[in-house]
């Protein structure tokens, strides 16, 4: 015969039994939804392929600017090379409500004789000049950040430690006649990534503010410089 401590052992083992796994089953079962991705979560986005095309006309582009700069050129070498800086700029921004004109920032023989691209200035001709002006001050803030390769840092205290600005002063913007353009000086010195670079800014920051249609073309001759 069982004594009643017998009996309470007996009974607390089949307790045990019957409500340990149930718990623990349960608790899975909690953890498993937890885990679960909600139906309802937004895909992570992706980044944009870059259009090999448009890649490699920029190549073609950007080497053939670099070859202007380092040479003496002939006077009929610069129609081609600019017509492949222009075939480059056309296909990255020649669709779209916002156009970038296939001189703009095209390697030039300055008055010294030296082939250089980008140290001179943009204009933009746009639907809403305010907003206009808004997207350049922007863009400008943003131009000072860029270095030679055409990456754009953080900041441009963060590009001024890595001792790689490029860029000495960008002017106001004002009126040149055909829309608001202002100067960007790079002290004579060309950088073809950073003037790729610097478009693609510009054009993100008109788009921020609100601009729906817009032309960026090369400083007029009465454009700040």
């Amino acid at each position: 015969m069982r004594g009643p401590r017998t009996v309470l052992v007996v009974v607390g083992a089949l307790l045990l039994s019957a409500c340990g796994p149930v718990g623990v089953e349960r608790e899975a079962r909690a953890i498993t939804r937890v885990e679960q991705p909600s139906p309802t979560a937004s895909p992570t986005p992706s980044t944009p392929t870059p259009d090999p095309t448009v890649e490699a006309r920029w190549a073609e582009a950007i080497e053939a600017a670099y070859y202007a700069m380092e040479y003496v050129l002939e006077p009929a070498d610069l129609p081609a090379i600019s017509a492949a800086w222009g075939a480059a700029v056309t296909a990255q921004f020649g669709t779209g409500s916002i156009t970038v004109d296939p001189a703009l920032f095209a390697p030039v023989t300055n008055e010294w004789g030296m082939t250089q691209a980008l140290d001179n200035g943009v204009t933009v001709v746009g639907d809403d000049p305010a907003a206009v002006r808004v997207a350049m001050a922007a863009a400008a803030t943003r131009f000072f950040a860029v270095d030679a390769e055409g990456v754009e840092h953080a900041d441009a205290e963060s590009l001024d430690l890595a001792e790689g600005r490029i860029l000495d002063y960008v002017s106001d913007p004002t009126d040149d006649g055909t829309g608001l353009g202002y100067w960007i000086d790079t002290e004579g010195v060309g950088y073809p990534e950073a003037a790729r670079t610097m478009m693609t800014i510009l054009v993100e920051e008109l788009e921020r503010a609100g601009v729906t249609e817009a032309r960026l073309v090369p400083l007029g001759p009465s454009g700040t410089g």
